[in-house]
């Protein structure tokens, strides 16, 4: 995997490994990160936000399948894993596109199914401003 690349998939891998402030610490403060579900561009720190109060809700293990690299920016193909409270389990295909600026994320586009956020808690939706349903 080329170095770009490597920088991208280790955000999600530490969060594997559940060394979450590691793979905060990925994230450039001075970047964005926009989701399908939303369509907005939120400021980085507030995405680091929601990630964290999550963290409690709901936890996911990411699947690298393909990455592709041209010049600064990486894709990375993934899917996701993990058991929801209450009971279920919460799987998701996922394309990022990432700009990575002096080894971190600048700017995040996340493609992910919008559909499988169905089975997942309001609260955690609520977290990343995807209203239920």
């Amino acid at each position: 995997m080329s170095s770009h690349a490597s920088v991208v998939w280790s955000y999600f891998d530490l969060s594997n490994q559940a060394k979450f402030s590691e793979s905060q610490d990925l994230l450039n403060d001075a970047g964005t990160w926009w989701s399908i579900g939303t369509r907005i561009a939120i400021p980085m720190a507030q995405q680091k936000k929601a990630f964290a109060a999550t963290r409690g809700i709901l936890s996911v293990h990411f699947t690298l399948i393909d990455a592709v690299e041209d010049g600064d920016k990486v894709v990375l193909e993934l899917e996701s894993r993990g058991e929801i409270p209450g009971g279920g389990i919460y799987e998701n295909a996922y394309l990022f596109k990432v700009k990575v600026w002096e080894g971190s994320l600048l700017h995040v586009r996340e493609y992910a199914d919008t559909k499988a956020a169905d089975k997942l808690p309001p609260e955690l939706l609520a977290q990343f401003g995807v209203e239920p349903g």
